[in-house]
């Protein structure tokens, strides 16, 4: 199964915020972000959709799935 290059990215987006955040300071912290940056793409997608860009849930999701890697790894061994 390939992963379409925008979902990997928004995935590896949301780790590396959730694992610089989660190591500086908390994990949920790091979580959180990733979360809302995830979010705040889809909005800012949706604004400027007359521009070309297009919201779709799915980056979210994958966006903040990327920030659970992390997050489950610092909770864990962190």
């Amino acid at each position: 199964m390939r992963i379409e290059k925008d979902k990997r990215d928004h995935a590896l987006v949301g780790a590396g915020i959730s694992l610089a955040v989660g190591l500086l300071v908390t994990p949920w912290l790091g979580l959180i972000l990733a979360g809302l940056a995830g979010a705040g793409k889809e909005v800012y997608d949706y604004i400027w959709s007359y521009r070309g860009h297009t919201p779709e849930f799915l980056d979210f999701v994958y966006t903040l799935g990327g920030g659970l890697v992390p997050f489950t790894l610092l909770i864990a061994f962190g």
